[in-house]
């Protein structure tokens, strides 16, 4: 008995969230409401019909006993709406919304008595009021997404339109997805957001990193869900991004541009002129184009209403450098002489002389605890003590080029290292409406980067070099998503996305054999340079956390369920992840 009870309290509790569930699609949007005659009273078996005005799209539907009718998994977009019934005259709005992504819309209906014959027409609806939908957010649409302006066209930046919303890091041209999640929602850890795109998650498991970021000319438009989500957007800690890609429709329609950026207007900074440097180089071009429209073959395939597409193509090309000081061991100190080197004292913060103490005499302090060394003669080291692998480092180090700030030597050396960077983006979209009861698209987006990612110290490809980064990227998602209308009270969403990260990052030493070139002694298994730290100065060699080398890959199916009942509007679904991580980042050995 206990089990049975236990069943029936999990049966009501799937119909509860079903109801919940209902106005909660991720990429797509819904209408719904009730059917009424003038006296305010149900009608029942109104055959209603809703038509995409972009695409030509049609779903059909009919009113139950309680005159209540729905429509699940539509495109965003405007519609019109028709009804009718025998008795009343044919109602049709003409323009209805436009309705945005997840937007649970109220349509109710009224019909007047008279002949089919006759119509009533509205050539735009009120307002779209959302008074389905519990969840908190906000809406950006394509107006605001191509209108307002944005540092490297990220759709991202607008996410501070949204109250509550907190972009922690710049996602301006972050190819990598290193910064594009970091997002804290009313005060949620940064990094817990979920991003979807045409439903399929975004989120791979490192870090919750967000590996393909789209361009402005691709989407559609965006919802920021800041709270009261539902069940589907469960598995992260804080909000939920739903981006919409833009798809084609029964007219053409295609955009090109380039946006330009150049230093030759630009004034030089103050620490390059304090330097007497000339400006940095800047040379950025962001280009591309998209187009969109029906599938079209003369004379043997006109895809207007049934079949649409849309491709998309966009270039970054950077070319700047930037200025980097730093301190170098002067040419006394490369031959162990410091009688000229300064430090500043730990308890004054002034200048004083270095004292060096030789190792080799050390012992313990007889007088307390510790331990006791007795000074270099001179502050100088005997040449016969120093070490050749030290000497060889300090002979690839660059010397110093520039006036210390201080008598520590501070920022004696400066460097104008270049930072290229390259980006190709691909995305490709097809639609299909297949008869009158099943959608199909599927979506495929491509992000390739190549890029210097670090600044260098001293330059691109330097052996001992402690900052400079080489990174690639290889990134892809893909979505294949049927929905099926079995009749026009059930409605079926099936949906498979696959999204594949392909990292690799290189410290400038990386497979340059730094050992024989050192010549360290035997034993040394290289796979970066060794890494020498040096207090008050440059340190020497690769930085451990530069070298990665990231692949992983999210598949998921997620299947969900629409039904009218009665009054109610019952949504069921279920979701399967697989995440494969396979990260390695040994650092030195």
């Amino acid at each position: 008995m206990l089990r049975l009870r236990n069943l029936v309290q999990l049966l009501c509790l799937l119909i509860t969230l079903g109801v919940g569930l209902m106005f909660s699609q991720v990429d797509t949007a819904s209408i719904s409401g009730f059917v009424n005659d003038p006296t305010g009273g149900v009608v029942a078996n109104v055959q209603i019909v809703v038509t995409h005005a972009a695409t030509g799209l049609r779903r059909t539907t009919t009113s139950n006993q309680q005159g209540s009718y729905a429509f699940n998994a539509l495109p965003v977009g405007v519609y019109s709406i028709e009804a009718e019934a025998p008795g009343f005259k044919r109602s049709i709005i003409k323009s209805f919304g436009p309705l945005t992504v997840g937007q649970a819309a109220r349509a109710d209906l009224t019909l007047e008595l008279g002949q089919l014959a006759e119509q009533i027409q509205v050539e735009a609806a009120a307002p779209v009021i959302e008074s389905e939908n519990a969840s908190i957010g906000a809406v950006v649409d394509n107006a605001r997404i191509q209108s307002l302006p944005l540092n490297g066209r990220s759709p991202f930046l607008l996410l501070r339109v949204a109250a509550g919303v907190n972009p922690t890091a710049s996602a301006v041209l972050d190819v990598s997805g290193f910064s594009v999640n970091a997002v804290s929602v009313n005060g949620s850890q940064a990094g817990s957001t979920a991003f979807y795109l045409d439903g399929g998650s975004l989120n791979v498991m490192q870090e919750n990193e967000v590996p393909v970021m789209p361009n402005v000319d691709m989407v559609e438009e965006f919802r920021i869900n800041t709270n009261g989500q539902s069940a589907e957007f469960g598995m992260n800690g804080g909000g939920a991004i739903n981006v919409v890609t833009k798809s084609g429709t029964n007219a053409l329609h295609g955009t090109a541009y380039e946006y330009l950026r150049n230093d030759a207007i630009d004034a030089n900074t103050w620490t390059n002129n304090r330097l007497d440097l000339k400006k940095n180089v800047l040379r950025q071009n962001q280009f591309g184009f998209s187009l969109g429209g029906p599938v079209f073959v003369p004379k043997m395939y006109d895809g207007r209403n049934k079949t649409f597409f849309f491709v998309n193509y966009e270039g970054v090309r950077i070319r700047n450098t930037q200025t980097q000081q730093t301190r170098v061991p002067t040419s006394l100190e490369r031959q162990g002489d410091f009688t000229q080197t300064y430090i500043l004292d730990p308890t004054t913060r002034q200048p004083r002389l270095a004292a060096l103490y030789d190792p080799l005499s050390t012992r313990p302090n007889p007088s307390g605890s510790g331990f006791l060394r007795n000074p270099l003669a001179g502050n100088v080291i005997p040449v016969s003590r120093l070490d050749p692998v030290a000497v060889k480092a300090f002979s690839l180090v660059p010397n110093a080029n520039s006036t210390p700030t201080d008598l520590t030597g501070a920022n004696n050396m400066v460097s104008m290292s270049p930072k290229p960077r390259n980006i190709d983006q691909y995305m490709i979209r097809l639609d299909q409406q297949i008869g009158v009861n099943n959608r199909l698209y599927g979506r495929m987006l491509h992000t390739k980067n190549n890029s210097t990612s670090v600044t260098p110290t001293f330059a691109s490809g330097h052996p001992l070099d402690p900052t400079a980064a080489v990174s690639t990227s290889d990134n892809k998602q893909i979505v294949i998503s049927d929905t099926h209308t079995f009749t026009p009270t059930l409605l079926n969403e099936l949906r498979f996305s696959i999204t594949r990260e392909v990292l690799e990052s290189y410290p400038s030493s990386f497979g340059q054999n730094v050992s024989s070139l050192l010549s360290l002694p035997g034993g040394y298994t290289e796979i970066i340079s060794p890494r020498f730290g040096i207090a008050d100065m440059s340190a020497l060699g690769g930085d451990t956390s530069k070298l990665a080398l990231r692949y992983q890959t999210l598949g998921a199916i997620t299947n969900s369920l629409s039904k009218v009942l009665g009054r109610h509007n019952l949504r069921f679904g279920v979701e399967m992840r697989n995440s494969l991580d396979n990260n390695y980042q040994p650092g030195a050995v």
